[in-house]
């Protein structure tokens, strides 16, 4: 189950995916509260999920099946609601994990099982079981269905979470590395100009529309790349390198230009805060 933008998807993508995190800090930050030791901070984590379901109707399966799976363990842990009542929210949470995932799998004119689906995404055979047993037979028993949380939790962390944190941060070094290297060819001849041009095509072809606020900005706006080290530095040949570049990525996302300003704004004002 790939969770990560294909390559070939992103060329023909110029509008960024709405998602319910402000940015990908955010979505690191609630990551980190998800799967730590300290239940207060996986409340933390709970309480963020719930405020995305208010931002969205419909959040990202993986997400949505994340915040069902903790929110019954944590009322569970808590004690805050009765037998029966935790048994119904770890039933339902199990289904919603199994079915969402196949449904999500289903492709071609033949369906497949939920098994054979389950199988093919690793999800452990047992697990699967379980979730037949609550559907089409009795429901299992409280301890049988809150053994299956950390389960499907570490699925969920393994095949989501971990690989889209994996996926930002070498895409975030990919971008780095693209524009060091175009900022530094600095010559002004032929050569010159279309090493530059090659290295934007590759910058371009790199970047999601969800990526640019999260990944491209802020290596844009780190330092020494769009703001020299030195102000002293000839600002006229500093301008002369970068505006061919930011003019292709206004070009090529029409909201680059905005969440360009947006960043800027919200940058200073931390640097004034902090002062």
């Amino acid at each position: 189950f790939v969770f990560a933008r294909r390559k070939e998807e992103r060329m023909s993508e110029r509008l960024p995916r709405l998602v319910p995190w402000a940015n990908t800090a955010e979505w690191q930050a609630v990551r980190a509260w998800i799967f730590s030791s300290s239940v207060a901070a996986r409340w933390r984590g709970c309480r963020r999920l719930e405020a995305w379901r208010a931002r969205m109707s419909r959040l990202p399966l993986a997400v949505e099946c994340t915040y069902n799976l903790l929110h019954a363990q944590l009322q569970d842990h808590g004690r805050q609601s009765d037998n029966h009542t935790l048994q119904m929210l770890y039933a339902m949470a199990v289904v919603r994990f199994i079915n969402g995932f196949s449904d999500a799998e289903q492709r071609g004119a033949v369906a497949r099982s939920v098994a054979v689906i389950s199988a093919s995404l690793r999800i452990p055979e047992w697990l699967v079981d379980i979730r037949h047993d609550t559907t089409h037979t009795t429901i299992p028993s409280l301890e049988c269905l809150r053994s299956c949380v950390p389960h499907a939790l570490a699925w969920l962390r393994e095949n989501y979470w971990d690989k889209q944190a994996e996926y930002l941060e070498e895409q975030a070094v990919e971008l780095s590395e693209l524009l060091s290297k175009y900022r530094g060819v600095q010559t002004a001849n032929a050569k010159a100009a279309k090493l530059r041009d090659g290295f934007l095509k590759d910058i371009i072809s790199t970047t999601t529309p969800n990526s640019i606020r999260d990944v491209l900005v802020p290596a844009l706006l780190a330092n020494g790349v769009l703001i020299p080290e030195d102000l002293k530095q000839d600002q006229a040949a500093w301008l002369a390198l970068w505006q061919p570049a930011l003019a292709r990525f206004a070009e090529t996302w029409g909201h680059f230009a905005v969440t360009m300003m947006s960043s800027l704004i919200h940058a200073l004002q931390q640097q004034q805060q902090q002062q």
